[in-house]
């Protein structure tokens, strides 16, 4: 489909970039004449219009309802009742419900219920950027450079932005919120202290009605301690897209803040990224979780700031009009966003960014907690495969050795077992498949 507003911005008759402030004005204009027509106040944001409508009927109570998965902590899984009774299977990944769970659901397809409020009343919008700034930016950049390229690439993520609403969803906590919260701490016991010190004060506030930003938090564990797995489960939990941010291989600020439009590779960074356009398959949101990978290991070439976006985007006030530097004169409203480091010391971590930052330490995983961690990332990666005939379960002997060593190399090792048992054709993996050593002399990180 051919978008209705296309910027000429190379054209070499007349000022290219005069014709897109008038594309800009009149896109604006007709925006409030519309919004005038019907009466409404002017508020470009998202609306129940912009939600597609699903095609297929909602399921009745007397077939379905909602749960939280306790295995793939998969939120509104929706379990399906046979005979209106049980067993019962989450959608997603074919957990069976237990006893206990069949007795609460079945109470509660029998027990009438208080209308709920629409999905959509949950929900709340935020401002991110301004729509007048895209004409200001416009008119400062035909000041600022008259390189046809610079002009080109600026003009092109004007046209992007102005095809997008001023505002984004912030995802607000589920009714179950707590209960959620709860299964995420049994299963991931070490990092208990995150949880109950910043994750569940935020998500209280917003479930009052309330706006709260949530605390930049750094977790200092040494390798191997499931730092990445539990935030990756935790944003599962909270409904929100992870970015990740590998601070070890990042040079300069350029990755989160963007390069200066004065430079031939000039590109905004991953903050700007993720609240204007998303990730494929997860629409930009106002407070997504922006994880900073290994922050301990960045800054390692001296002639370049790493960490100076950070000074301003861990700061609530300065973060509400962060500036990408290939972007001058569009200022986003970044306050919102969920910031979580790892770590494992804090010795190369400026002081100025760690006093921004509410640092737990995250203690060595018991032998037991290390296994049902390892169970937990089979059933993920038979999961990722799409192998709903295959077995989830693991052999005791495999769980034994998989306590010994990385989740991030189980997750290896899991991969090219469930491969051998297929390659066999079967649909349960066996302990041959596991070819892990009984003694390693290194730790590996995750």
């Amino acid at each position: 489909m051919t978008p209705k507003y296309q910027f000429a911005v190379t054209s070499g008759n007349g000022d290219p970039f005069a014709q897109l402030t008038q594309e800009l004005a009149t896109f604006r204009d007709e925006q409030i004449e519309r919004q005038l027509r019907k009466g409404e106040q002017i508020n470009l944001s998202l609306s129940d219009a912009d939600v597609p409508e699903c095609t297929e009927p909602p399921p009745t109570p007397s077939d379905a309802t909602t749960w939280t998965c306790r295995s793939c902590f998969h939120k509104d899984a929706t379990r399906q009742l046979q005979d209106g009774y049980g067993p019962g299977a989450c959608d997603r990944c074919g957990e069976r419900l237990n006893s206990q769970e069949v007795h609460q659901v079945s109470g509660q397809q029998s027990t009438p219920k208080p209308s709920q409020p629409a999905r959509s009343a949950r929900q709340r919008n935020i401002k991110v950027f301004d729509h007048h700034q895209l004409l200001e930016a416009a008119k400062q950049m035909e000041a600022l450079t008259s390189d046809a390229g610079d002009r080109h690439r600026f003009g092109a993520t004007l046209e992007k932005l102005l095809l997008t609403e001023e505002t984004r969803p912030l995802v607000l906590p589920s009714p179950a919120w707590e209960r959620d919260l709860e299964e995420l701490a049994n299963a991931f016991p070490a990092f208990h202290r995150v949880i109950s010190e910043v994750v569940s004060p935020s998500l209280a506030v917003l479930a009052a009605g309330g706006i709260v930003r949530q605390a930049p938090v750094l977790l200092v564990g040494s390798p191997g301690v499931g730092k990445t797995f539990f935030l990756t489960t935790l944003a599962r939990v909270l409904g929100v897209p992870l970015v990740k941010q590998d601070m070890s291989s990042t040079s300069t600020g350029a990755s989160l803040a963007g390069l200066s439009v004065h430079w031939s590779n000039s590109s905004p960074g991953a903050v700007f990224k993720a609240l204007a356009f998303g990730r494929p398959g997860s629409p930009a949101v106002a407070n997504p979780m922006l994880v900073l990978d290994e922050l301990d290991k960045g800054g390692g070439d001296p002639r370049f700031d790493t960490f100076g976006p950070l000074h301003a985007l861990l700061e609530e006030e300065s973060a509400a009009q962060f500036e990408d530097e290939s972007l001058p004169g569009v200022f986003f409203n970044t306050s919102h966003i969920r910031w979580v480091a790892t770590a494992n010391s804090t010795n190369s971590i400026p002081a100025p960014i760690l006093s921004r930052m509410h640092a737990i330490e995250i203690a060595e995983p018991t032998q037991g907690e290390r296994a049902a961690m390892a169970a937990r990332i089979f059933q993920n990666v038979v999961r990722s495969m799409q192998l709903r005939n295959f077995n989830a379960e693991l052999p005791e002997t495999v769980l034994a050795k998989a306590a010994a060593i990385s989740p991030r190399e189980f997750r290896r090792h899991a991969q090219m077992a469930v491969g051998r048992a297929i390659t066999r054709g079967e649909v349960q993996v066996k302990t041959e498949d596991f070819r892990i050593a009984a003694v390693l002399a290194r730790t590996m990180g995750f």
